[in-house]
C-alpha cells in the first residue's frame, strides 16, 4: 500500500492504470500466464501505461493471498509466509544499519535512540561498531539464501500450478460433461468449480453427482 500511496503523489493528477486486484475480477488464463511467465504487467487493465514494478509486485502479492486462501493452497501460504519474513528481515536491516553509521559517526545526539533500537532486535546494548557490521553482514548472507530459496518455491509452485490448471479443465470437462471457456472463466469461479468437483461423489458411470 505504501508504494501505492508513493505512486499517486508522483503522478500528480495524472490517473493511474488501473490493475487486476482481486480474483473476482482476473481471468484465470490470465492468473495462470502471469505464473508461467512472472510477467506482472498483465495484469495492467487495457493500459499501455507504464506502472513502477514495486506496485506490480504488491498487487500480485495480493492476489496470490487472496488465491491461497480461496483454493485453500498450502503451497501458497507457505510461500506467502516466506515471503513475509524476507520483508520484516529487509526492514530490521535497513534500521541496523542506520543504527551502525550513526555509531560510526559517534551521533551522541542519538544514543539513546540507537540503543533502545538495538535491544529491540535482541542485541547488546553495549555493542562496538565492529561487531554490529559483522551482525549485519551475516544477517545480509541469510537474506539472500531465504530470499533465493522463496524465489525458487515460487517459481516452481507457479509451474504446476499452471500446468495443473490445464490438467483439471480437462478433468472437469470429462467429469461433469460442462464445457469451460478457458479464455473467460474468471479465476473465483474456476476455483468455486473445483471446489464443487471434489465434493461430488463418483457414481458407477465415472461421473460425479
Amino acid at each position: 500500500m505504501v508504494f501505492k500511496f508513493i505512486n499517486s503523489l508522483l503522478i500528480g493528477k495524472e490517473k493511474s492504470p488501473k490493475l487486476y486486484s482481486s480474483i473476482e475480477q482476473i481471468r484465470a488464463i490470465t492468473f495462470y500466464q502471469i505464473m508461467k511467465t512472472g510477467d506482472k504487467s498483465l495484469l495492467k487493465i487495457k493500459s499501455k501505461k507504464e506502472v513502477p514494478q514495486e506496485i506490480l509486485n504488491e498487487t500480485w502479492d495480493e492476489l496470490l493471498e487472496q488465491y491461497s486462501i480461496a483454493s485453500n493452497s498450502l503451497n501458497y501460504k507457505s510461500i506467502l509466509s516466506e515471503r513475509k519474513q524476507v520483508e520484516i528481515l529487509k526492514n530490521k536491516l535497513t534500521t541496523l544499519h542506520a543504527c551502525y553509521l550513526l555509531l560510526k559517526l559517534n551521533a551522541t545526539d542519538n544514543k539513546q535512540e540507537i540503543v533502545n533500537t538495538l535491544v529491540y532486535f535482541g542485541l547488546p546494548n553495549d555493542i562496538s561498531v565492529k561487531e554490529l557490521e559483522q551482525r549485519i553482514n551475516r544477517e545480509n548472507s541469510y537474506l539472500k539464501l531465504l530470499s533465493s530459496k522463496n524465489s525458487i518455491d515460487e517459481n516452481t509452485a507457479n509451474k504446476k500450478e499452471e500446468i495443473n490448471f490445464y490438467r483439471s479443465v480437462a478433468k472437469y470437462e470429462d467429469v461433469t460433461g460442462e464445457r469451460i471457456d478457458t479464455n473467460q472463466i474468471i479465476l473465483a469461479h474456476w476455483i468455486e468449480k473445483i471446489k464443487l468437483l471434489k465434493s461430488k461423489k463418483p457414481t458407477p458411470n465415472g461421473r460425479r453427482k
